[in-house]
């Protein structure tokens, strides 16, 4: 837990017992904090502080070098216990960390990188002590046993007793104005050293006199030096006490209250010309205007024992000791309470008197604070409640105090009291203002009356429980309420405003008067009615609380406001500007614990909850004493914090924070940025924005929390941008930068699209061919479906009406001759064309001849040839072995047989017709010769007339069964066709 000295958190440095309140009063400036183990420290003994440039402070402690940044402590060790016992650390012109450990030796950091300076690169001894660097730039080293070294790396000189050092164990140097070198040794005085020579110089009263052995005294243990403002070289000795020298004399300062103690360890001059003196035991001192006040274990120091000292950039002083750290900074915020006279800790009414006294209620009474210090008014036991709930002194001197218990006047050193006895419809008296035609409105849990020399009215219409009242220079009553809102007493007509109309709450806490203002506040915010025209602030727009009691002006250009979690300035121009849509939040401060508030917990719900004296100075009462700010001095924090990004984080796995940008690996889904301000007067205060750009497209308000979280970015180039601002808004804007890019998935890089579009490109071509032969497939299927069925049509079908032809014709001779001939010719053509009928389906179907399913090729050129006699003589000759044939061959030669016979039967005129069917081994042989008219072969070869139609087909038919096809024919000679084809 953090600890605050004293019970108030204020540092008190305390002369003596008969100066207590003295040095209260002057010292009052400061509050403090205490950091020890539970807080984060590896050890509580702080030895050695410093500041470096990028803001971070160092700690030195015997378990290891710790970074701070306020909120956070970084603990660096080497495993080691020599190496982790840190003395003495110093930031050089460079800004590279030297660290001094007692055991270890020297070591520097720089980069992030520990390099190791031990005896063979630097000083003799690894005990070191102390560390400096001059105005040269040159680093010195003071150690134990091993003298005093000074140069730069690689290239150290040493000083030792040998050389003319007075001892070798060295605990301070110190370059003074003007330029000169002085050492401070154990049992060894002083040494002076000139840029070429040493000189050693006793510490003893009187002109500056050279060391010798028996000069030797107990003050010759020189543990601190500090050269002030005025040129005075200050020397701290161990059991010497404090010593100052000037031009060359050598004095002690006088024994001390303040410094009983004889051992003094540390001297530091803070940037107000104050001299800081850290003892040995005897806790801190502070030098101001030749006066010593001390603070110690009794107050509130950690330790008496002070280890180290620093002022840092914002001007707190650090204060290492044995047992923690301590910082001390200038409040903001004083407090009154019980020490000052206040009757109790714990604040209800505030009121002005118009002598600038105070009216003070609290839960034990009322008391009157006159210059600071309280006291109970005479009368004041004639109240009859010690719970004071409203206050007010009217223009009579009378001071009249709301209570449980009625209303009490209080006049010179008389009071009366008023309760429901005389007329107050409660005796719960909750706000009490004057009316400026005289007389008092009173407001209680019962309702409002008006209350006038002693006489007691009610007000028509007016609500029951009353909270807060304000009358306006236009005689307009103002009115707060517990649950109905505002309400507005003008000229005997009741106007009210509650949430229906824009009001935060139907609660008001208080009602206050600023120029063409009233502002209201409530458990839920702030309003300001303003023209008749209502406005609401709240946690929205940027309220630091807004469980509200009480709203002042300081006439600055600021409205205060106290609440359950402190005390809020707000500028007046951001309300305006966020009224007019200029902005969308409101500029504010918050002050709190940090400030000096012994508690942040205001206290309201009694009126006046907040009043402005006539010095301007602006008091709020609390549940831990009264608070006071005075607007004009309140110290302000113009160093806009320095920004550091701490730690990146990639699916919990530590990204080295490199110079360049690392190129992270696809895939990645959590990002995690831990980052911090260097802001140490309030960092719990120190607010943040970061943006991701490449991502967000504006700010991310973070408040005070101090890392960010992003999940499943999208690939591309990123920059993490972080800004900070400190307690009092000043913004470091420049902030810090972190870039990084997340590579796409090869999957989703131009590249990978380029061979995508290409293949598909490819791939559209190729099957784009492919359709294109399908299709010249398709239409070559069409077309020879188209040619088969042509040929079977003139095959089958054409060749069945030629036989029914010749068969007709027959019958039409032999009718006169032969009638039963003639009626077998009929029923051959009968059966012709049921046969054609038939052809017909199978030629559709691609089915197997009809007459080659009832026998085989040999027969079926015998039926075809039956068909087709009449007066031509047809011979069928079979020669070879007699077998079935596949159904392509068998077709197809069938309807070549056909196709020939029914040639030289309608065509040739043929008399005889020989068909020779030839079973080969491999191959079948069709021979059809007629002795017909015959025809020139030539001239069939090139032409395809619808009289040879029949030939064209016949070769299709050939070519089809791979075969090869012979013809022969001349005119007037006949025809002789030959079909030979392979058969498996």
């Amino acid at each position: 837990m953090i600890r605050s000295i004293a019970a108030s958190g204020v540092v008190a440095l305390l002369l003596a017992s008969s100066a207590r309140a003295g040095a209260e009063a002057r010292l009052a400036e400061y509050v403090s904090r205490v950091w020890q183990t539970e807080n984060g420290l590896p050890q509580n003994a702080v030895q050695a502080i410093v500041q470096t440039r990028d803001g971070y402070l160092w700690l030195g402690t015997p378990a290891g070098l710790v970074r701070f940044d306020g909120v956070r402590f970084t603990v660096f060790n080497w495993g080691e216990p020599p190496r982790n016992n840190v003395h003495a650390l110093l930031e050089d012109h460079e800004g590279r960390l030297w660290i001094g450990t007692y055991g270890g030796g020297l070591y520097r950091y720089d980069a992030g990188r520990f390099e190791d300076f031990t005896t063979g690169l630097g000083p003799r001894s690894n005990l070191v002590r102390m560390l400096y660097e001059d105005r040269h730039g040159m680093l010195w080293v003071g150690t134990d046993e091993g003298g005093v070294s000074h140069g730069r790396p690689g290239r150290f000189r040493t000083h030792t007793v040998a050389a003319g050092l007075s001892n070798d164990t060295v605990r301070v140097v110190f370059e003074d104005r003007d330029g000169r070198i002085w050492i401070g040794t154990n049992a060894g005085g002083l040494n002076l050293w000139d840029g070429q020579r040493l000189t050693a110089f006793a510490i003893k009263p009187g002109p500056l006199s050279r060391y010798t052995k028996r000069d030797a005294l107990s003050n010759d243990n020189v543990l601190a030096l500090w050269q002030d403002a005025d040129g005075v070289l200050w020397i701290g000795t161990d059991g010497g006490g404090l010593w100052r020298m000037h031009g060359d004399r050598l004095e002690p300062l006088p024994a001390h209250d303040a410094l009983r103690i004889k051992g003094v360890r540390r001297l530091l001059q803070d940037s107000e010309g104050d001299l800081w003196v850290g003892t040995d035991g005897g806790g801190l001192a502070r030098r101001r205007a030749g006066k010593f006040l001390a603070l110690t274990s009794h107050e509130g120091l950690p330790s008496d024992i002070v280890l180290s000292l620093l002022e840092d950039r914002e001007r707190n002083l650090w204060v290492g000791t044995r047992d923690g750290l301590l910082q001390l900074k200038r409040r903001k915020v004083s407090v009154y309470g019980t020490s000052d006279g206040l009757a109790n800790d714990f604040i209800t009414a505030l009121f002005g008197s118009r002598d600038g006294d105070l009216w003070v209620g609290t839960r034990a009474g009322l008391d009157r604070l006159t210059n600071g210090r309280a006291r109970r008014p005479p009368a004041g036991a004639g109240v009859p409640s010690d719970t004071v709930a409203a206050l007010l002194e009217d223009r009579a001197g009378s001071v009249w105090i709301g209570t449980r218990d009625g209303l009490t006047r209080l006049h010179d050193g008389r009071t009366t009291t008023l309760t429901t006895s005389d007329g107050l419809p409660s005796n719960f008296v909750t706000s009490v203002a004057e009316r400026h035609s005289g007389g008092l409105w009173v407001g209680t849990h019962g309702g409002l009356v008006h209350v006038q020399d002693g006489v007691v009215r009610s007000v028509p219409g007016a609500p029951d429980r009353i909270t807060a009242l304000q009358e306006t220079a236009d005689e307009t009553l103002w009115v707060g309420t517990m649950g109905k809102g505002l309400g507005r007493l003008q000229r005997q007509q009741w106007r009210f405003w509650t949430t229906a109309e824009g009001l935060t709450h139907d609660t008001v806490t208080s009602i206050y008067e600023s120029g063409p203002d009233i502002w209201v506040t409530t458990p839920a915010g702030l309003n300001r009615l303003r023209d008749g025209k209502l406005h609401s602030y709240t946690g929205r727009q940027g309220l630091p609380s807004t469980q509200l009691f009480a709203a002042l002006d300081d006439g600055r250009g600021f409205l205060w406001l106290s609440s359950v979690s402190g005390i809020a300035r707000v500028e007046k121009q951001s309300m305006d500007d966020l009224d007019a849509g200029k902005t969308e939040s409101l500029n504010t401060t918050s002050y709190g614990t940090s400030d000096g508030m012994r508690s942040s917990e205001c206290n309201g719900e009694v009126q006046p909850a907040a009043w402005r004296t006539r010095d301007g100075r602006l008091w709020f009462p609390t549940v831990k004493g009264l608070a006071v700010i005075d607007p004009a001095h309140v110290p302000e924090n113009p160093r806009p914090p320095p920004v550091r990004i701490e730690e990146v984080r990639v699916d919990g796995e530590v990204v080295p924070l490199e110079a360049t940008a690392p190129a992270l690996a696809p895939g990645h889904k959590r990002f995690e940025f831990r980052y911090t301000a260097l802001s140490f007067f309030a960092p719990a205060k120190v607010r943040f924005r970061y943006k991701l750009e490449g991502f967000d497209t504006d700010w991310v308000t973070a408040g005070t929390r101090r890392v960010a979280y992003y999940t499943n970015i999208p690939a591309g180039p990123y920059r993490f941008r972080v800004i900070a601002a400190n307690e009092d808004g000043v913004w470091n804007t420049a902030g810090a930068a972190y870039d990084f890019a997340l590579r796409t998935h090869f999957y989703r890089t131009p590249v990978f699209w380029g061979i995508i579009l290409t293949a598909a490109a490819g791939a559209g071509l190729v099957m784009h061919r492919l359709h294109l032969r399908r299709m010249k497939a398709e239409f070559a299927v069409v077309l020879a479906e188209r040619g088969r069925i042509a040929r079977e049509i003139h095959d089958t079908l054409a060749q069945s009406f030629v036989g029914i032809a010749v068969q007709l014709e027959t019958v039409s001779k032999l009718q006169s001759v032969s009638a039963e001939q003639a009626r077998q010719h009929l029923d051959r053509a009968r059966i012709l064309v049921r046969s054609s009928l038939a052809e017909a389906r199978r030629s559709v179907w691609a089915l197997r001849a009809q007459a080659l399913e009832q026998s085989d090729l040999a027969g079926a050129l015998g039926e075809v040839a039956q068909q087709l006699s009449g007066p031509t003589e047809v011979a069928v000759n079979v020669s070879g072995p007699r077998r079935r044939l596949p159904v392509e061959v068998e077709n197809n030669l069938l309807r070549i047989g056909q196709e020939a016979l029914t040639n030289a039967v309608r065509h040739a005129r043929a008399q005889r017709v020989s068909v020779d069917l030839l079973y080969g081994d491999g191959r079948v042989r069709l021979s059809v010769r007629d002795d017909g008219r015959g025809f020139d072969v030539e001239s069939t070869t090139h032409r395809a007339s619808s009289d040879h139609f029949g030939l064209a087909g016949i070769r299709e038919r050939v070519q089809n069964l791979g075969g090869e096809l012979s013809l022969f024919s001349r005119k007037g000679e006949g025809v002789e066709l030959i079909v030979e084809v392979p058969v498996a």
